[in-house]
């Protein structure tokens, strides 16, 4: 079973993305956060899904991987950007996904 922590500021998309994720019996949903509240959880979980926009501060994103290396951070956004998404691969991200995937989409990530 594969635990994992959600944090996005839209708790619309949130609990939607916990719905979608509960449909399948090899995904438990450890937290689901507007933020990171609390950096213990991270030790909790081996995935977590990060929404961010392009003007996220990136060195986040490395520092949280850098502390927790054994964390496979998935990053949700809306942007298209291939630079965006390529830098927060560079950044830490291990894979992406589209806010507009399907669940397919969103189970395979």
């Amino acid at each position: 079973m594969v635990r994992l922590g959600i944090i996005d500021e839209n708790s619309s998309y949130r609990n939607h993305l916990k719905r979608v994720l509960s449909t399948s019996t090899d995904v438990s949903v450890y937290f689901n956060q507007p933020a990171i509240k609390n950096y213990d959880y991270c030790n909790q979980i081996s995935i977590l899904l990060l929404a961010i926009s392009e003007d996220f501060d990136l060195t986040k994103l490395t520092s949280l991987k850098e502390g927790y290396p054994q964390l496979d951070i998935i990053v949700m956004t809306d942007s298209q950007s291939e630079e965006f998404i390529l830098s927060t691969i560079y950044a830490g991200a291990c894979s992406f996904f589209s806010k507009r995937a399907t669940k397919q989409e969103i189970l395979r990530s």
